[in-house]
C-alpha cells in the first residue's frame, strides 16, 4: 500500500511538471488543440481523487487514469513528425508517449475495482504482465525506435481498444457474479462512464488512421470531447457511498451522458458510411459531417426516452420519492384505526403490497410442471412468508389453482390417522368453498392411507383441469412431529407419492431452513425448487410506507428515504415503525412526518423494542455479537460502510483475551456470514448493517463493553 501511494504521488508530480512545461511552450505557439490546461485540470481531480479515497484499493490506479486523460486531452494529442522534433523538447514527445496509459490503466482498474477479479486473486503476477506489455508499448514510441507517425498513432489506438474492450467485458461478468446491490450500482456507473466517455473516443481515435478517412482532424476530434464524461463514472463509482438513493441531478447526469453518447457513436459510424458511398459512387452532393450529424441528432430524441428509463428503474431518485408520496393533508386530523398490522400475518388484499415477482414465479412453476412439484418459499421469520400463502389462499394466482392452506402450528394430532383426517378436512373444506363438488361426494373416513389414496382419486376427479396446491406453513414442524412419535416417518414418502400418483397435485411450502437440512425430506428433495423470500423492493416498500395513508398525512423531504434507510424494505419491521409513527402523530397532534416525527417515533420504537430484535440476537454466536457490536459503534451515518480491520483495530483495544482474538481475516468471515442472514450489506470490502433500524438497536442495547462483560461471564 505504501509503495502504491508512493508511485501515485510521484506519477501525479510528474504530470504536474509536464503540464507547466506544455504551459511554457503553448506561450511560444508550439500547442496546439486544447493545450495544457485538460492536463492541469484532470492532475487536480486526480490530487483530489487521491485524498478523498485514500482508504479504497483502486484510488491510486484511478488517480494515474484522471491524468493520463489530460495527456489525451491536452497538446500532445498531435503527433509531431519525429525526426523534426527540436532536441530541447525531446522530453514533451517522450511524455506524449503516456497516453498509451489508458488503456493499461482501464485493464488494471477493471480488475481491481470494485473487489479483485477471480484471475487476479489466482494469478497476482497477471497485473505485473499487463504493466510489462505497457513498458514495451512505450520504448516503441520514443525516439530512438526508428517507428513512423502512422505506425505510433495505431499504436496507441490498439492499446486503447483492447484495453476499453478487454475492460469492459471483464466489468460486465463481474457485474452478473456481484452478490450485492450496492456492487452491482457501482458497475453500473462505471458502465455509463465508459459508454459516455470512452466509446466516443475510441471513435474518434480509430478515425485518425482509417484508410478513408479523408476530413479535416478538428471535425473528428468531437468525439474526444466526450473523454472528460468518463471520470463521472469512475470518480463517482469510486467515491461515492450509496447508490440506493442519487440525487436528481446526478440522475440527470446519468441520462444526459447515455444519450449523447449513443448520438455521437451514431454520428461516427453514419460518417463512416457516407465516406465509403462516396468513394465507391465518386461523390455525393451534400457535405457527409451535415448528414451524419442530422442523422445524430435524431437518434438523440429515443436515446434520452431509453436512457430515462433505463436510469429511472435502477436508480431512485431522492426527490422523486418524495413527490410521489406527498400528501394533500394540511389541518390534523386523528388517523383512526390505525392501519399498520405488525406481528399477524396480513390476510386482507389491500394491505397487501409488492411480491409480484414471487406469484408470477410460483405460477410458473406449477403450470410448467407436467408432474407435480413441491415450492419453498425460505427466509428469516416475519419476513412475510405465511402473508403470501394467505394471498395464494385469497386467489391470486387465478382460477386454475384450488389453494388449500395448512397451518402445521394449529395441526394438533397424536397419530397418522388424525393427521390424515384433518389433512381430508382441510382439503374438503377448500373444495367446497371453490364450488367444485357437493359435500355428499366425499367420503366421509379417511383415516388410512388407502382411504386417504381413494379420497384424493375422488377429489382430484371432481377438480377436473384445475390442479390442488396444498399450502403448508411451517413445514419444519412435520419433522418435529415424526421425532416427537405424533405421526410416523412413513409420512415423508407418501407425500411424495402423492405427487407422483396425482400430477395435477402440488405443494408450497414455507420455512427457515431448506428441505437438504434433513434426510428425512430425501424423497421429495429432488422436486423441490427453493424461492428466497426476503426484503421488499423499494418501490413495494415506499407503497406500503404511503398508501395506507394517501390524502391522510404529508411527508416532508427526506422522510420515506429516512424510513426506507431503517428497515431497508423489511416487511415486519416497517409496518412495526410505521405503527408507531402513526401513533406519535395522533400524540403530536399533526399530519406531517418530518426528522422530528421519525427521530419521536425511533425513541418510542427502542423503548419497546420489538421482539423480534431479541429474538434475531440471541441467534447469533459470541463473536458474531461482537463484531455487530463493534461495527455499530464505528458507524456513525446511517450510509456509511466500514472494513473489518477498523472493527479490528477497535476490538484489540478492549480488555480481554477474547477480542483479541479476532483478527480481521476472522471478523471479515462473520461478516459475510451475516451478510448471508441479511443483517448486513457489503459494498467492495466494506460493510454497513442492512437495517439501520438494527444498528440503532445494537448502540442501544447491546454495547461493545455490554457483549464484552456478557461474553466473559459465559466464558
Amino acid at each position: 500500500m505504501i509503495v502504491q501511494r508512493a508511485t501515485t504521488i510521484l506519477l501525479l508530480l510528474l504530470f504536474a511538471s509536464q503540464a507547466f512545461a506544455e504551459i511554457l511552450l503553448h506561450r511560444g505557439g508550439r500547442l496546439q488543440l486544447m493545450g495544457p490546461w485538460p492536463l492541469l485540470i484532470f492532475v487536480a481531480i486526480g490530487s483530489a481523487t487521491a485524498v478523498i479515497g485514500r482508504r479504497l484499493s483502486a484510488t491510486p490506479i484511478l488517480c494515474l487514469l484522471l491524468a493520463s486523460m489530460g495527456v489525451i486531452l491536452s497538446g500532445v494529442v498531435g503527433l509531431e513528425d519525429l525526426y523534426e522534433i527540436p532536441a530541447a523538447e525531446f522530453f514533451r514527445f517522450e511524455w506524449s508517449a503516456l497516453r498509451l496509459f489508458f488503456g493499461f490503466g482501464f485493464l488494471h482498474f477493471a480488475l481491481t475495482f470494485p473487489v479483485e477479479s477471480r484471475l487476479v486473486r489466482k494469478h497476482p503476477r497477471v497485473l505485473s504482465v499487463i504493466w510489462g506489455v505497457y513498458l514495451v508499448f512505450l520504448l516503441l514510441t520514443l525516439p530512438i525506435v526508428p517507428l513512423g507517425r502512422v505506425e505510433a498513432a495505431v499504436l496507441w489506438v490498439l492499446s486503447l481498444l483492447a484495453g476499453l474492450i478487454v475492460g469492459v467485458f471483464i466489468l460486465i461478468r463481474k457485474f452478473f457474479v456481484s452478490l450485492t446491490a450496492a456492487e452491482k450500482n457501482r458497475l453500473r456507473v462505471v458502465l455509463v462512464g465508459c459508454l459516455a466517455g470512452a466509446v466516443p473516443a475510441a471513435l474518434a481515435a480509430i478515425s485518425w488512421v482509417l484508410p478513408f478517412n479523408t476530413q479535416e482532424a478538428h471535425v473528428l476530434d468531437i468525439g474526444f470531447f466526450m473523454l472528460p464524461l468518463f471520470p463521472l463514472g469512475l470518480v463517482t463509482a469510486v467515491l461515492h457511498e450509496n447508490f440506493s438513493e442519487i440525487s436528481k441531478g446526478l440522475q440527470r447526469t446519468l441520462i444526459y451522458c447515455l444519450a449523447a453518447a449513443g448520438s455521437i457513436t451514431c454520428f461516427f459510424i453514419c460518417h463512416w458510411l457516407v465516406i465509403i458511398i462516396m468513394q465507391r459512387m465518386g461523390g455525393f452532393p451534400v457535405n457527409p459531417i451535415m448528414i451524419s450529424g442530422a442523422l445524430a441528432l435524431l437518434s438523440l430524441f429515443p436515446l434520452i426516452r431509453w436512457s430515462s428509463s433505463y436510469i429511472a428503474t435502477r436508480f431512485y431518485a431522492t426527490e422523486e420519492a418524495e413527490a410521489a408520496s406527498t400528501g394533500a393533508a394540511t389541518a390534523f386530523c386523528p388517523i383512526e384505526p390505525n392501519p399498520y398490522i405488525a406481528g399477524n400475518p396480513i390476510r386482507s388484499p389491500e394491505l397487501f403490497f409488492g411480491r409480484e415477482e414471487d406469484f408470477r414465479f410460483i405460477r410458473a412453476r406449477l403450470l410448467g410442471e407436467e408432474q407435480g412439484c413441491v415450492i419453498v418459499l425460505r427466509g428469516e421469520r416475519r419476513t412475510g412468508k405465511t402473508s403470501i400463502l394467505y394471498q395464494i389462499l385469497n386467489g391470486r394466482l387465478g382460477p386454475d389453482f384450488v389453494p388449500v392452506f395448512i397451518d402445521m402450528q394449529g395441526m394438533v394430532v397424536q397419530n397418522d390417522a388424525e393427521f390424515l383426517s384433518e389433512l381430508a378436512l382441510k382439503i374438503s373444506e377448500a373444495a367446497l368453498s371453490s364450488g367444485s363438488m357437493d359435500k355428499g361426494s366425499l367420503p366421509v373416513a379417511v383415516d388410512t392411507y388407502p382411504a386417504f389414496n381413494h379420497y384424493m382419486d375422488a377429489l382430484l376427479a371432481a377438480l377436473g383441469h384445475r390442479r390442488l396446491v396444498l399450502l403448508m406453513d411451517e413445514y419444519e414442524l412435520i419433522e418435529n412431529k415424526a421425532k416427537n412419535g405424533k405421526v410416523s416417518a412413513e409420512i415423508f414418502g407418501y407425500l411424495d407419492s402423492l405427487l407422483i400418483r396425482h400430477a395435477r397435485l402440488s405443494y408450497v411450502f414455507t420455512g427457515s431452513k431448506g428441505l437438504d437440512s434433513s434426510e428425512v425430506w430425501m424423497p421429495i428433495l429432488a422436486r423441490s425448487v427453493y424461492r428466497e423470500v426476503s426484503f421488499l423492493a423499494r418501490k413495494d416498500a415506499q407503497a406500503l410506507i404511503c398508501t395506507p395513508l394517501r390524502e391522510r398525512i404529508q411527508f416532508a423531504p427526506g422522510a420515506v428515504s429516512h424510513l426506507l434507510r431503517l428497515t431497508s424494505g423489511h416487511p415486519f419491521f416497517t409496518q412495526a415503525l410505521c405503527q408507531t409513527m402513526v401513533d406519535m402523530l395522533n400524540e403530536m397532534r399533526t399530519n406531517l412526518v418530518d426528522s422530528k416525527c421519525i427521530q419521536e417515533t425511533l425513541k418510542r420504537l427502542m423503548e419497546n423494542a420489538p421482539p423480534q430484535l431479541y429474538y434475531l440476537w440471541t441467534t447469533f454466536s459470541n463473536p458474531e455479537k461482537a463484531v455487530l457490536s463493534g461495527l455499530a459503534a464505528l458507524i456513525k451515518e446511517p450510509n456509511r460502510y466500514l472494513t473489518a480491520e477498523r472493527v479490528e483495530k477497535l476490538l484489540k483495544s478492549l480488555p480481554g483475551e477474547f477480542p483479541k482474538s479476532l483478527s480481521a481475516p476472522l471478523i471479515r468471515m462473520h461478516f459475510e456470514q451475516l451478510r448471508e442472514k441479511a443483517m448486513l450489506d457489503r459494498d467492495q470490502t466494506r460493510y454497513r448493517f442492512t437495517m439501520d433500524l438494527m444498528r440503532l438497536w445494537v448502540q442501544s442495547e447491546h454495547n461493545v463493553w455490554k457483549v464484552l462483560s456478557e461474553t466473559a461471564a459465559i466464558r
